[in-house]
């Protein structure tokens, strides 16, 4: 609300305004002042029947503007990570293909199957603050043991190289 001492004033330079006098008056800016309000139970009920109720529509239109930013943050970050945990399969299927070619089709599904299982698996602990190239190292260990008739020195070579070669992948992101 205006401030009382404001509105005579404005009063008084209008009145003097009318009755002829030259003198020029500054034009007063009033700005509302907070006041408290005293509260009173009979109005607040009042005001409360008076209250228009958020429509849904309003209300949904308002969640679909916030979550339609995120929902693309989210579509790219996953797209980054279906891409990293591609770049991880080449990295572990490379060097391997006569190997593979060797092996039965039930053993190369199995050899597939658990090496995307292990793509993935390393791709969650690329996401985690501390990457542990131990545990990297043991899935790929693991997943190479799938090899018939493997050496235990190869495997674990291969192992190694693989996750240099992980870890430099993460190192570029």
């Amino acid at each position: 609300m205006p401030d009382i001492k404001n509105l005579q004033s404005k009063n008084e330079i209008e009145k003097e305004g009318q009755s002829g006098s030259q003198e020029v008056v500054p034009d007063l800016v009033l700005q509302p002042q907070k006041q408290e309000q005293i509260v009173n139970p009979e109005q607040n009920v009042e005001n409360i029947n008076q209250i228009e109720p958020i429509s849904q529509e309003s209300q949904e239109a308002k969640e679909g503007e916030a979550s339609a930013g995120s929902i693309i943050a989210q579509g790219n970050l996953i797209s980054a990570q279906k891409e990293r945990e591609k770049q991880i399969e080449n990295i572990l299927e490379s060097g391997l293909e006569e190997i593979y070619l060797r092996m039965s089709p039930e053993k190369q599904q199995k050899f597939k199957a658990v090496g995307e299982q292990t793509a993935q698996e390393i791709n969650k602990l690329l996401d985690s603050a501390k990457v542990k190239v131990k545990q990297i190292i043991d899935l790929i260990k693991k997943w190479l043991s799938l090899i018939p008739g493997v050496n235990k020195f190869f495997l674990e070579q291969e192992a190694k190289i693989k996750a240099d070669k992980i870890m430099e992948l993460s190192r570029k992101r």
